[in-house]
């Protein structure tokens, strides 16, 4: 093992020579994942690491030979630069699991990079190192901060490190389908070359199409109505699949003689594995709904949120995880208790105010044994509206690729406020369908509109 340490301000790097830059450019491009169109997965993940860390950049970041490209990025403006201004270059080089710079004026290596001197004027960094499916080192997940910030504690690293485990993942799962779209395509030209398969394979379509048809509306029995009156409440939802089958699900009712509760979920993917996996946790949540059903739900949001995890741990599927925000409404009090596991930020409209997001931390669920969330406490008093919804709803891009986006989803909120909820919601689905072009969605969405009565 060669090492070549260097000193850096008062940090001392130790970089082991085990990848030449030859083999690491193979592997990157062996992925082919360079200039290719945002994904929602890479999308999640960094929504997820932006509420999680509370920076106002965010980026999954590979490192080509001449530049630096952004595979996904919230808070930065373009989507690649120069490699020579990369603090990237430096993490993927670096033996720490996790490359930090507290403050980048203070540090040598970085005091006159053009990105600390000019915009977006880089103070705090921190990037934990992606991986290609053989284990070279390819790009970073990496947070960013354009004030100093406290070197990242042991729990924040390991974080950081368990988030860019799950990108890499991602490249892995990529890579892996775009292998066997090559080789399905040459099955698809032998099937061609055997016309007595034709018959057999469009029956066998044929029965796939309808499991999924039945499989769709087995899903749709479990959502609740789209409409419904509670005490104090008028809540309604929407469900957009981008698929036959979506990995969406939400639900709402009464927890008991004195309370309503509501909750929306995202497993993480697409198609029938994330609808089955929607779907059981649609049946958990309902079952523990049940009066008597020997469960015993805790009022406590968080306490609900931690009895769920527990139900749904797959450790055997690193790759498995999904959000959920939950909350909880005593009929007497004009508020609202929410629990939040990597769930988007809702937004909340009282009368005669502008729409507020409610920010609050949590990792998904599905993942780990041990989840640390917090309850946030809301006003929702006579009149008022919450929103609440998955990320595939402001993800949802038009033609030019443009994400829907927080802003238009509170203008819509404002200008349909004197509407009742289900018809708001209506027009939501419309101006969602406007914005796509007519086509369906890159990802599934979902929302539920709670209005205080």
């Amino acid at each position: 093992m060669v090492l070549d340490h260097q000193f850096v301000g008062s940090r001392r790097l130790s970089v082991q020579e085990s990848w030449a830059e030859d083999e690491r450019l193979l592997a990157l491009q062996s992925l082919h994942i360079l200039d290719t169109p945002p994904e929602p997965a890479f999308e999640q993940i960094v929504g997820i690491t932006r509420r999680l860390f509370k920076v106002p950049m965010v980026a999954v970041s590979l490192i080509d030979r001449d530049r630096q490209w952004f595979k996904a990025r919230c808070g930065i403006e373009v989507s690649e630069t120069e490699r020579s201004v990369s603090f990237c270059t430096h993490a993927i080089a670096s033996s720490d699991a996790v490359f930090c710079v507290p403050d980048a004026t203070r540090d040598a290596l970085f005091a006159d990079n053009p990105l600390v001197t000019g915009a977006p004027h880089i103070r705090f960094y921190a990037g934990a190192v992606l991986r290609a499916p053989e284990g070279a080192p390819i790009g970073t997940l990496c947070i960013i901060d354009s004030r100093p910030r406290p070197a990242l504690g042991e729990e924040d690293r390991q974080a950081l490190q368990d988030l860019a485990a799950l990108a890499s993942d991602e490249l892995a799962l990529r890579a892996t389908a775009r292998a066997l779209e090559v080789e399905l395509k040459k099955i698809e030209r032998t099937r061609l070359q055997l016309e007595t398969a034709n018959a057999a394979l469009k029956r066998m379509n044929d029965r796939h199409r309808r499991d999924l048809e039945a499989a769709a509306a087995i899903q749709r029995g479990n959502l609740p109505p789209a409409l419904l009156t509670l005490p104090g409440l008028t809540i309604a939802g929407l469900h957009v699949p981008s698929q036959e089958l979506s990995g969406d699900m939400f639900g709402y009712g009464r927890f008991d003689e004195t309370s309503s509760f509501f909750w929306i979920g995202d497993i993480a993917g697409h198609g029938t594995e994330a609808a089955l996996r929607s779907m059981t946790l649609s049946k958990i949540i309902a079952n523990n709904m049940k009066p008597g059903g020997g469960y015993s739900p805790p009022k406590d949001p968080v306490a609900f949120l931690d009895q769920i995890n527990r139900m749904m741990l797959w450790p055997d599927e690193s790759s498995s995880y999904f959000t959920l925000l939950y909350g909880l409404i005593e009929d007497d009090a004009e508020a609202v208790r929410l629990a939040f596991a990597g769930a988007p930020a809702p937004l909340v409209l009282r009368a005669g105010a502008e729409p507020e997001l409610i920010e609050g931390s949590g990792l998904p669920l599905g993942l780990f044994a041990e989840v640390t969330h917090e309850e946030v406490v809301v006003p929702l008093s006579r009149g008022a509206r919450l929103l609440v919804y998955s990320d595939g709803l402001v993800d949802n891009r038009d033609e030019a690729g443009r994400p829907f986006g927080e802003q238009r989803l509170a203008d819509w909120l404002v200008a349909t406020r004197n509407r009742p909820a289900a018809r708001a919601l209506g027009a939501l689905d419309g101006l969602l369908l406007d914005w796509s072009g007519g086509r369906s969605p890159d990802d599934d969405m979902a929302a539920i509109l709670i209005e205080r009565n």
